[in-house]
C-alpha cells in the first residue's frame, strides 16, 4: 500500500508541475484539493481534465490559510515564491512540503542519482543516462523530467538519474543515493536573499543521505568543496585543474579514473582531453562528473570512452542545428542569462563567430558579455524586447577595446528575422552562435520553445539552400 493512502494533500496553484501531481496523488490513494487564486472560468479547461477524478476537489480564487487546517502534507512547485506565506504556514504548523521530485525520491525503489547545481544540470544528467545505458543498465530519467508515472515499471536493480534544480530540494526531507553538485555560482538565483541561501538549499542533495550512499562534488568549485566537508556520506569528486584521489581528472591531456572502478586503485585511462566531443571547457568538466559518477557505479572506462568521445551536445545547450554551405548553425537557447553566453562564447573557436542575443532583461549585468561580444564575435544580431539596450551595451563596450573582432551589430525584431539577417552575414563560413543570454518569456514560454523556433528558422534556410 502506498504510504499516501488516504493522506488529504493540498496542491497549491495550477500549473504544469502541478498538474501532473494531481493526476498522480490519486492513483496513490491520496485525496488532493487543488486550491487557486484564479477563479473557476479561467481554469475551465483544467477543470475538465479532472471530470473523472473522484478524489480531486477545488478551491477557487481568494482563500485564506485555514486551507491548511485539514490536510497531511502540502504540494508546491517551482514557481512558488521562495517565502511564500503558505509555506511559513506549513512549517510553523509542521506539516510535510512536497513537490514532485520528492515525492518520486521517496517513492521510488530504485538507486537515483540526483544532480543539482547551477550549471551543468542537464549536459551532466544525459551523460550519466547514456554511459548507464551503453554498459546495459537499465535507466530511466536523464532530463529534468520526474518520471513519476514509469515508477510501477521502475525496479531495484534499476538506475534512475533526475536533474535536481535549487526549488526541488529546498524543502526536501529525503535525499538521493546518489548526491551531485556540479557547481555553484550566483547565476540566476534572485529567488533568494543570498549565495548562502541557495547552497543551503542545495545541500539537501546530501543532508539525508546514509554513511553507505555518495555525494560527488567539483573540486574546482570552492563552495561546494566546502559543503563537501558536512555531507554524512562518502565522497567523490572531479576536475579539470586538479588531481583528485578519488574520482575523475584530467592528467595533462588524459582524463582518468582515480581510486573508483579499479580494484587495485590504479587509475584508469578514459580517454585523451582531444577526443571528446563535446564543445568548451565547462563541457570538459560535466564530462568529468559523469565519469566519476558512472565509475563510482562501477562502470568501467570503456562504457565512458564510447559515449564522451561521441555525444554531440543535449538539446538548446550548444546544439549542433545544421550546416549550410561552410557555416555552422549551432542553438544554445538554454543561455537565459549574460553570464552562461559568455561561457558558450569562450567554447566556440572558429571563426568568423556571428553571435544572436536577444530576449527579455532581469536586471541583468550585460557588460562583461558586452565586452565578450565585441572581442570574440564579428558580427552581433540583436532581437526582441531587450534587443535594442543589448546592442548599445555593446557599442560601448567595443569603444572601450583596443583589440576586438567586432564590425556589425544589428537590431532585428524577431528569431526568423535574426537568423535570416545572420545567413546574409555568414558569407564566408564561420560558425553562427544562437546563445541569446535573456530569458526567453517575451515572446516564448520557455528557452526550449525559443530554441525550437532558432531551429526551424535554421531548418527553412537549409531547405532554400
Amino acid at each position: 500500500m502506498s504510504s499516501l493512502e488516504g493522506k488529504r494533500i493540498l496542491v497549491a496553484g495550477m500549473d504544469n508541475e502541478n498538474k501532473r501531481l494531481a493526476h498522480w496523488l490519486p492513483t496513490q490513494g491520496a485525496n488532493v484539493i487543488i486550491a487557486d487564486e484564479r477563479d473557476a472560468g479561467e481554469l475551465a479547461d483544467d477543470f475538465l481534465d479532472f471530470l473523472l477524478e473522484p478524489n480531486v476537489s477545488f478551491a477557487m480564487g481568494s482563500h485564506g490559510l485555514e486551507l491548511l487546517d485539514t490536510v497531511d502534507m502540502l504540494c508546491v512547485s517551482s514557481n512558488t515564491a521562495f517565502q511564500a506565506p503558505i509555506l511559513r504556514a506549513a512549517k510553523e504548523r509542521n506539516i510535510p512540503i512536497a513537490n514532485e521530485a520528492t515525492l518520486f525520491m521517496d517513492t521510488c525503489p530504485a538507486k537515483i542519482i540526483g544532480i543539482g547545481g547551477t550549471l551543468g544540470k542537464s549536459t551532466t544528467a544525459a551523460l550519466v543516462y547514456a554511459i548507464l545505458d551503453q554498459a546495459n543498465k537499465r535507466v530511466w530519467g536523464g532530463s529534468d523530467h520526474i518520471p513519476l508515472y514509469d515508477l510501477p515499471n521502475i525496479q531495484p536493480e534499476d538506475f534512475v538519474v533526475l536533474e535536481l534544480r535549487s526549488t526541488h530540494l529546498e524543502n526536501a526531507s529525503t535525499s538521493p543515493q546518489v548526491g551531485v553538485l556540479t557547481n555553484l555560482a550566483p547565476i540566476g538565483i534572485d529567488r533568494y536573499e543570498n549565495i548562502d541561501v541557495y547552497a543551503s538549499a542545495l545541500a539537501n542533495i546530501y543532508n539525508h543521505q546514509r554513511r553507505d550512499e555518495l555525494f560527488v562534488f567539483n573540486h574546482d568549485d570552492q563552495i561546494a568543496t566546502t559543503m563537501a566537508d558536512l555531507a554524512p556520506s562518502e565522497h567523490a569528486s572531479f576536475s579539470t585543474h586538479t588531481l583528485v584521489s578519488n574520482g575523475a581528472c584530467f592528467a595533462g591531456h588524459r582524463l582518468i579514473l582515480a581510486g573508483i572502478s579499479s580494484p587495485t586503485g590504479m587509475a584508469k585511462v578514459v580517454c585523451e582531453d582531444t577526443d571528446i566531443t563535446l564543445l568548451g571547457e565547462h563541457n570538459l568538466s560535466n564530462v568529468a562528473a559523469a565519469c566519476a559518477i558512472t565509475g563510482a557505479l562501477g562502470i568501467q572506462p570503456d562504457f565512458m570512452r564510447d559515449i564522451v568521445t561521441t555525444m554531440k551536445g543535449v538539446p538548446h545547450r550548444l546544439e549542433f542545428v545544421a550546416k549550410i554551405g561552410e557555416v555552422t548553425w549551432i542553438n544554445d537557447s538554454a543561455a537565459i542569462s549574460p553570464e552562461r553566453t559568455v561561457i558558450s562564447l569562450e567554447a566556440i573557436t572558429k571563426r568568423p563567430l556571428i553571435l544572436l542575443l536577444g530576449g527579455r532583461d532581469a536586471h541583468y549585468d550585460w557588460h562583461p558579455l558586452a565586452l565578450a561580444a565585441a572581442a570574440r564575435a564579428e558580427t552581433v544580431v540583436c532581437f526582441g524586447e531587450f534587443g535594442g539596450d543589448i546592442a548599445d551595451a555593446i557599442s560601448r563596450a567595443k569603444n572601450m577595446l583596443v583589440e576586438k573582432a567586432l564590425t556589425t551589430i544589428n537590431v532585428v525584431e524577431t528569431i526568423e528575422d535574426a537568423v535570416n539577417a545572420a545567413y546574409r552575414a555568414a558569407d564566408g563560413g564561420g560558425v553562427v552562435l544562437f546563445s541569446p543570454g535573456g530569458l526567453p518569456y517575451d515572446a516564448y514560454s520557455d528557452f526550449s520553445e525559443r530554441g525550437q523556433a532558432f531551429k526551424s528558422s535554421v531548418d527553412a534556410l537549409a531547405s532554400e539552400s
